[in-house]
């Protein structure tokens, strides 16, 4: 590698780095004093189970959303810790993305043979993805930030890809985001 094409890597990751901050910063408000706040957390400093749960999130966004725009990724993640929030649904983020429902897996990509033996081996890994870096930093700021943060998706539990059509009773429309389709339960 090219100290030309290493710089441009560098400065690749840090205007990503600083467009996901930006991001998530117009997303956070302070609820109390209506003044900007953010946490940036330090992955290496948080507990086993934090760190799992990041990795739980940042997986399930990568393999639902890794082609959806940054705000389409936030709002995967949004909808896996609203269901953690909720009575109908387990309370933490790694059973959320490994439920079952009548042996139908709740993410599509945790049932298909090839994104799960990456996710169970953990073979997606922070030194051999560039996306998945990405994305992980994501998860991990939407994580630590999820009460302070606007959520694009107004509490969905539900969403799903514009190509299919699952016809579920009992959800309403409350917002399109990118490819994907968020909805509420009535």
């Amino acid at each position: 590698m090219t100290i030309k094409s290493l710089t441009k890597l560098c400065v690749m990751m840090l205007c990503t780095y600083l467009f996901f901050l930006f991001i998530i910063k117009d997303m956070i408000t302070d609820r109390q004093n209506h003044k900007r706040s953010f946490v940036d957390p330090n992955f290496h400093h948080m507990t086993v189970d934090a760190k799992d749960s990041v990795d739980c999130l940042a997986q399930n966004m990568y393999f639902e959303a890794r082609s959806e725009p940054t705000l389409g990724q936030i709002a995967v993640a949004m909808v896996t810790i609203n269901r953690v929030k909720s009575e109908d649904f387990p309370d933490n983020i790694c059973d959320v993305v490994e439920q079952r429902v009548k042996r139908v897996c709740q993410f599509s990509w945790y049932c298909q043979k090839k994104p799960k033996y990456i996710y169970t081996k953990k073979l997606l890994t922070t030194d051999n993805n560039s996306l998945y870096n990405d994305i992980h930093r994501l998860a991990l700021l939407v994580y630590a930030n999820y009460d302070r943060l606007k959520d694009p998706t107004h509490g969905s539990t539900f969403y799903h890809a514009d190509y299919v059509s699952p016809n579920w009773p009992n959800v309403k429309k409350v917002a399109t985001i990118g490819r994907h389709i968020f909805y509420i339960q009535i």
